[in-house]
């Protein structure tokens, strides 16, 4: 009885100790930490479809453009200071990802398969070394003609809501959301849809960058959050395995298996173009460059450690040597999904 009575006792104190150190880490480097000791109010804010609401109000309340609180045991940094953005994005942007990275996430620096959003360091900048080369300025300028005919179909798509002497437009963000993910897929993956009303790009980006993303509200990601000491048990074979029988999907497996199905798609698109009129058959697509390059072996890319750019030879084409690293590499792709998804 009195174990019982003993054990949720320590682990209070532990976690109180543990958190307030993290706490005072932050108020002695000026971030302004907001008091919430336990970060229950921090995951319940991140995971709501409300959070840029959220926070956008808490930064007029707390009146500094830049604050921070706990999620869990994990330090979030919220600004909206646009100073400080620009300088993470110049100076240090190979540490800032585009999404939250998942507690139970492999290793980023020693893990064999990683994808973009979770690389740091080297290794990061190692990924973007090699897909650079399909967003260089010449194959942006191949891509303007289709960048152009979607911007003038959405053009056509919002005349076609006028009611005949003004354009009536009840969800405008709603609507730009749609039309950039239609945008993407376009460049992205040589889509060829017209779909301005219902697109299902959007929801596929949705799922994967969205607020409400089902790969960061599992209860073992959030039980990871506030005891970040469980990670190595939950990473376990055995509980893995479990967690796989349950159907939890990690970010990775998503992506992947999101590839596999575009590729696919592209084989069919392909036969069917070859006895197709169609003007924009044939045009270039980031992901017809990749798979393009693929098979050439000009460039080594090993997976374990971290990476010595300086040991390094890029050619100028892509190329894999482990078909994982290509997949990887393709995540790239769907980069620039979050803010307008937000």
């Amino acid at each position: 009885m009195i174990l019982l009575f003993l054990l949720p006792t320590a682990l209070l104190i532990y976690v109180l100790i543990r958190n307030l150190k993290i706490y005072f880490t932050l108020y002695r480097n000026g971030l302004n930490p907001q008091f919430d000791i336990f970060g229950i109010k921090g995951l319940r804010w991140l995971d709501s479809s409300n959070a840029h609401e959220n926070f956008t109000q808490m930064c007029s309340v707390v009146g500094d453009k830049t604050f921070s609180m706990l999620r869990g045991a994990t330090p979030v940094i919220v600004t909206n200071d646009v100073n400080l953005i620009h300088a993470i994005s110049t100076e240090s942007f190979d540490c800032f990802h585009s999404r939250i990275p998942e507690a139970l996430s492999d290793d980023p620096i020693t893990a064999e398969n990683i994808h973009m959003f979770a690389a740091k360091g080297e290794r990061w900048k190692r990924l973007r070394t090699i897909t650079s080369y399909g967003l260089s300025t010449v194959k942006l300028k191949l891509l303007f003609p289709t960048i152009e005919t979607c911007v003038s179909e959405f053009l056509d798509h919002v005349n076609s809501l006028s009611d005949g002497q003004s354009v009536v437009i009840d969800h405008s963000h709603s609507l730009f959301q749609n039309h950039t993910s239609y945008v993407l897929a376009r460049c992205a993956y040589g889509h060829k849809e017209q779909n301005h009303r219902v697109n299902n790009f959007l929801s596929v980006f949705s799922d994967a960058f969205g607020a409400l993303s089902d790969f960061q509200k599992s209860m073992t990601e959030k039980i990871t959050y506030f005891f970040p000491e469980m990670k190595s048990i939950f990473k376990n074979n055995l509980f893995a395995q479990f967690l796989q029988s349950t159907n939890q999907q990690k970010f990775l497996d998503y992506l992947l298996n999101l590839i596999s199905k575009f590729q696919s798609r592209r084989v069919i698109e392909n036969n069917n173009n070859e006895e197709s009129s169609d003007p924009e058959a044939g045009k270039y697509s980031l992901l017809e460059f990749f798979f393009e390059h693929h098979h050439e072996k000009k460039i080594v890319e090993k997976a374990e450690g971290r990476i010595d750019m300086k040991k390094v030879k890029v050619e100028k084409s892509i190329s894999y040597q482990v078909k994982s690293l290509l997949n990887a590499n393709l995540s790239l792709l769907l980069a620039s999904i979050q803010l307008p998804i937000l």
